[in-house]
């Protein structure tokens, strides 16, 4: 288990590596490798652990957000939308794991051009996340409209407030 996590944790450094590289075939390099070593994982959980343990679909995650940053959008459409019924099963629809799956799959599907399907998972995972922020934090001021305007000037405070990686600036954004 600690050798599956140490690969998902290396991809993810990777991924994010080849995020900020300017040239293509040293991005292109990190992600596959990145991609091998989450496929390692995700096939030794699946193994060790059973395709619905929440390690193995974080892992398969995380694949399907490296085919979305591949450009493979079908892949990733497919791959999230196994991980999200498998996780709103076993975790519900309103665990963290979930809906940054519900949003990876909206993702994909508007890059699909899939614009009217992505729209109800938007809308539903912006309103679980509004409400956790607000059990999280009920002293929190979140906007009350659709306005990204108020969206973006409340992210703003939030990084300012919490930090750039706090859950509540990730959300709000």
């Amino acid at each position: 288990a600690d050798v599956d996590c140490s690969r998902v944790w290396l991809a993810q450094a990777l991924i994010g590596q080849a995020l900020a590289d300017n040239a293509d075939d040293a991005e292109a390099a990190k992600l596959d490798e990145a991609e091998q070593l989450l496929q390692a994982a995700n096939d030794s959980q699946k193994s060790n652990l059973g395709a619905e343990h929440p390690d193995t679909l974080y892992s398969q995650r995380e694949l399907a957000f490296l085919q979305l940053n591949k450009g493979h959008f079908a892949r990733a459409e497919a791959e999230f939308t196994v991980v999200h019924d498998v996780m709103t099963i076993k975790l519900g629809v309103d665990h963290p794991n979930t809906r940054v799956a519900a949003m990876g799959l909206a993702l994909a599907m508007l890059r699909l051009g899939k614009f009217d399907e992505a729209k109800p998972i938007i809308i539903r995972v912006s309103e679980l996340n509004r409400a956790h922020l607000l059990r999280q934090h009920p002293d929190l001021e979140l906007p009350t409209s659709d306005d990204l305007g108020a969206w973006e000037e409340c992210s703003d405070e939030f990084q300012y407030t919490f930090g750039l990686s706090h859950r509540a600036t990730q959300w709000a954004r």
